[in-house]
């Protein structure tokens, strides 16, 4: 375990020694928690199942890092930490965020390699810039709300398939969701309301394997109204945009041909018959 703290006559901070080597911490002991000036808490790689020495909020007042990663955490549970900054629950057993009911202060969450299935309850985070999710169970991005101010949010290696019932995300620039089996590229037009999208990544998806280099500019055909400057961690250029413009032109050219001549052939066909009607009479 590993602390930093500020005493009460200066501003100075001091950093602690590894004071627990055995790596054999439960529980957030009242030792820690008592800890009044206490700004970082690290105790990685021990056997803490829950978060209950966090919660009581006339303690830990001005703790801003935890670095709780490699433990046993089951929930990601109620908060009352209120200068807290940067909480990192990496690679625990965390499957669901329901009691968590959200963070005034928190501007970094990290919960790579746990057990959710949903981002449900990861809400009402005013002042959080970024969130990570990565290789988890996720089939969807469905839940995550009131966060206007996320701008990375990392979701690689997970369980998604569509794209849809996504969120209100109105400072979003950067979205990971390399390595999840999206359906099919059409998938990637749900994420038109993300109008601040600055790079996208979808590598090791089917469609970025189907596609290969064109998925680029299928990406920005689909969605053209955002303004791109990377997609797969390749730069988007001018002449990118010109091209997948161009394009898009053209299809829909030949999608309004193909529409008026499937109108003709209906046509000649129904007075065909109604020639033949005649005919028969």
């Amino acid at each position: 375990m590993e602390l930093t703290y500020t005493t009460t006559s200066t501003s100075e901070i001091y950093h602690s020694p590894k004071i627990i080597s055995t790596h054999s911490l439960k529980v957030i002991t009242s030792s820690v928690s008592e800890l009044k000036y206490l700004l970082t808490f690290k105790a990685t790689n021990n056997h803490i199942d829950n978060l209950h020495g966090l919660q009581d909020p006339e303690k830990l007042q001005f703790l801003q890092t935890v670095f709780l990663n490699s433990n046993k955490i089951k929930e990601l549970q109620l908060i009352c930490l209120s200068h807290l900054r940067h909480l990192n629950l990496n690679d625990n057993e965390i499957a669901s965020a329901e009691e968590f009911k959200g963070s005034n202060s928190l501007e970094i969450l990290e919960l790579r390699k746990n057990k959710f299935k949903s981002l449900k309850g990861l809400s009402n985070m005013s002042h959080l810039v970024e969130l990570y999710v990565a290789e988890n169970e996720l089939v969807s991005l469905e839940g995550l709300e009131n966060v206007p101010l996320l701008k990375k949010l990392h979701c690689r290696k997970n369980q998604i398939a569509k794209l849809v019932k996504i969120g209100a995300l109105p400072a979003i620039e950067y979205l990971n969701l390399r390595e999840n089996p999206i359906e099919n590229i059409k998938e990637a037009q749900h994420l038109k309301s993300l109008t601040t999208l600055k790079s996208l990544n979808i590598k090791a998806s089917p469609p970025a394997e189907e596609l290969g280099d064109s998925v680029k500019k299928e990406i920005l055909i689909l969605l053209g109204n955002i303004k791109f400057t990377s997609i797969n961690k390749v730069e988007v250029t001018k002449e990118d945009f010109q091209e997948a413009l161009e394009e898009k032109k053209e299809r829909i050219k030949k999608e309004e041909e193909l529409k008026l001549e499937a109108e003709r052939l209906a046509k000649e066909q129904a007075e065909q018959k109604k020639e033949e009607e005649v005919k028969a009479e």
